[in-house]
C-alpha cells in the first residue's frame, strides 16, 4: 500500500508541475487571442482559439463575459484584438474564500467570414497557471470556471 500511495502522490505532483509548464507552452505553436484582466491583484488571461483553423485568427470575433464576486476588484489590462469584446459581470453566485476567488468566463466565438474551423477551446490562466479549460463549437457559448489562488 505504501508504494501505491507514494506513486499516487508522485503522479499528482508530476501532473501539477506539468500544468504549470503547459500554461506557457500550450499556446506556442498555434495562434490564440486573449484579454488580460486584473482580479484582486492576480493577472487573469481569458484565452480562446479555434483549434482546427491554424491560419486565419482575424476571421473570428469573440464576446467574453467575465464573471467575478461582487466584492472583488477587477480591471481590464488589455485586449489583443479589436474583434474581442470583454464585459465584466459582478455576481453574488461566485465567492471569495480562503481557497481563493471563484471566477468564470463565458466565450461566444463567431466567424466574421467563411471559415473552415469549428472547434473552440477556451482557457482561464491565472499568473501563468491554467485554472480552467473548456471545449465547444463556433457560435455556441462555452463557460469555463476556475479559482484564483489567494495572493500572498
Amino acid at each position: 500500500m505504501k508504494i501505491f500511495s507514494k506513486g499516487l502522490i508522485l503522479g499528482v505532483l508530476m501532473v501539477l508541475g506539468g500544468l504549470a509548464v503547459t500554461a506557457s507552452a500550450v499556446f506556442a505553436d498555434d495562434w490564440w487571442w486573449n484579454a488580460r484582466v486584473k482580479t484582486a491583484g492576480s493577472e487573469v488571461r481569458l484565452i480562446w482559439q479555434v483549434a482546427d483553423n491554424h491560419h486565419n485568427p482575424n476571421s473570428y470575433s469573440a464576446l467574453v463575459n467575465y464573471y467575478y464576486p461582487q466584492k472583488a476588484d477587477v480591471a481590464l489590462i488589455n485586449k489583443m484584438t479589436n474583434n474581442e469584446e470583454v464585459y465584466f459581470v459582478p455576481t453574488e453566485d461566485l465567492a471569495i474564500s480562503e481557497r481563493g476567488i471563484e471566477v468564470q468566463a463565458e466565450f461566444l466565438i463567431t466567424p466574421l467570414e467563411k471559415v473552415h474551423g469549428q472547434n473552440v477551446v477556451a482557457y482561464l490562466v491565472a499568473n501563468g497557471v491554467i485554472i480552467g479549460t473548456v471545449q465547444g463549437e463556433l457560435g455556441r457559448a462555452v463557460v469555463v470556471s476556475g479559482i484564483l489562488p489567494p495572493t500572498q
